[in-house]
């Protein structure tokens, strides 16, 4: 990822990553997994997504129920 990130955000990729490698076994699969969610994230958080909805999209998006 580009450029520094901050200690919640370190954080929020953390937890990401612990969660995907739940659900996949290859290393390589979970982070994939998280790239293309913190991706997804991205796009909707500029698209105006709101706030309070982003942890229960994400675990949506990695197909983990909440």
């Amino acid at each position: 990822m580009a450029g520094t990130l901050e200690t919640h955000e370190r954080k929020l990729v953390a937890i990401l990553r612990a969660s995907a490698r739940l659900h996949f076994v290859d290393d390589d699969k979970a982070d994939a997994e998280v790239e293309r969610v913190l991706r997804l994230t991205i796009r909707e958080a500029e698209a105006g997504r709101s706030r309070l909805d982003k942890k229960r999209w994400l675990l949506r998006m990695m197909h983990v129920p909440s």
